[in-house]
């Protein structure tokens, strides 16, 4: 794949118009540092390749830098914050307080095994599970606890303590790992998107790629 940027940089693509996308800091470094070796080795030295100007980056530092230049247009106040997992947990106690009769371990919310997860700790991976699914109907919860599960019978409350949660985020400021792609789906319908540059996306790893991800691309 780098090679391929390089090949569109030597057909006279302007480097800006290029956008590489990867799933961690190392691999992200990994395709700058390629590029730069590829752009100044012996081959393509006189060519004097602009590589710095490639876009190069995770999906989640991208969609952040994003966020961080739009964060009015999505409800914030001024630049939301990543939320640690403390803070993210006291939210969730607060709303499942508010909904105490859920097919959970109420007695256990913390507890954790490969057989067994607590009322938080499950809550947890529901809502991250809908945020990767970008859940907004009842279906669409349906689709991740199966509708004729126990908890297919509360898809409805489940949807509304979702929903309970982002609008928590908002009040505070605060947004969690997959709203860093999540929330860029609602600037495309503001047409942020039309003001990009990028003709040419890269993707590193692409069979990787969860719902957000391939909505964005």
């Amino acid at each position: 794949i780098v090679l391929r940027t390089i090949g569109l940089l030597e057909e006279s693509v302007p480097p800006e118009h290029i956008l590489m996308l990867t799933f961690t800091e190392k691999a992200a470094m990994e395709m700058r540092d390629r590029l730069t070796a590829y752009a100044s080795g012996s081959a393509l030295s006189g060519e004097a390749l602009d590589v710095d100007k490639v876009d190069v980056g995770t999906f989640n530092a991208w969609g952040q830098r994003i966020i961080d230049q739009y964060y009015k247009e999505l409800g914030f106040f001024k630049m939301p914050e990543l939320i640690d997992d403390v803070v993210k947990k006291d939210i969730i106690i607060d709303i499942l307080k508010k909904h105490p009769n859920l097919p959970f371990d109420y007695n256990n919310p913390f507890m954790s095994t490969m057989y067994h997860q607590g009322a938080v700790m499950e809550m947890l991976q529901l809502i991250d599970a809908m945020k990767a699914a970008h859940a907004a109907s009842v279906d669409d919860v349906y689709a991740i606890v199966g509708k004729v599960s126990l908890l297919g019978g509360h898809a409805k409350e489940l949807l509304e303590m979702y929903n309970e949660y982002n609008m928590a985020l908002v009040s505070k400021n605060l947004l969690d790992y997959e709203d860093q792609l999540r929330l860029l789906l609602e600037l495309d319908a503001k047409g942020i998107f039309a003001k990009m540059p990028y003709e040419h996306i890269v993707i590193d790893e692409f069979q990787d790629s969860n719902p957000n991800q391939l909505d964005i691309v």
